[in-house]
């Protein structure tokens, strides 16, 4: 049990000295809150609100896929073009961006379809890149016997708010109503940008030397 907390402990250390991970990580954790928010009202809001039929709402869901996939092929061309962590900052500000597309999904099928398709798909393949920016990045940062102690340790912060953004959707779709906690959603990423941007200025400032964690 020491010997965990002793690991925790020196992760989010370690991810806390880079500036870039300090501010990546906070923004992260806000996105996350806003994530499992919306994941727990978009089948209802699709199905129910916007009733798109069964069917057309799996396929919304493989382009979506698709979309993240092409997002990640694409990041390998991007991250030569501007750097590991410009492409994180980039894919960020991107999920963001396309995170007011879905709650503005309504009208006739086609276009509720078209929207919530490309409310879908464009966070998906962002979040890809961002996904790819901020890997290799931590692999720069991060001394290699300290990488899976940081990883961890953002994952279990990036984790433990998507479960509590997805309880708080749940209650908060059931007291507004699903697409205001859309649009709700749409600004808690929103304000994340802030930290994006300080994420942008760590980016590019020098880091602290490389540290071996025992």
């Amino acid at each position: 049990m020491r010997s965990l907390l002793r690991d925790i402990r020196q992760g989010f250390g370690e991810a806390l000295r880079h500036p870039f991970l300090r501010a990546f990580g906070a923004f992260s954790a806000v996105r996350a809150v806003s994530v499992g928010a919306l994941a727990t009202i978009t089948a209802p809001f699709l199905l129910r609100d916007l009733a798109v039929p069964v069917w057309l709402y799996g396929a919304l869901y493989a382009f979506s896929g698709l979309a993240g996939l092409g997002g990640s092929l694409a990041a390998g061309r991007l991250a030569k073009r501007l750097g590991l962590r410009p492409l994180a900052v980039l894919g960020s500000v991107g999920m963001v961006a396309s995170a007011f597309v879905l709650p503005l999904a309504g009208g006739p099928l086609p276009v509720a379809a078209g929207l919530g398709v490309l409310g879908l798909a464009l966070p998906a393949a962002f979040g890809a890149a961002a996904n790819v920016g901020l890997s290799g990045a931590i692999t720069d940062l991060v001394p290699e016997n300290a990488l899976g102690r940081v990883i961890a340790s953002l994952r279990t912060v990036t984790t433990a708010s998507q479960v509590l953004g997805a309880l708080v959707g749940g209650l908060l779709g059931d007291a507004l109503g699903l697409r205001p906690t859309a649009w709700l959603c749409a600004i808690v990423s929103f304000a994340g940008c802030l930290l994006v941007l300080r994420a942008f200025v760590a980016s590019r400032q020098p880091e602290p030397a490389r540290v071996a964690v025992a």
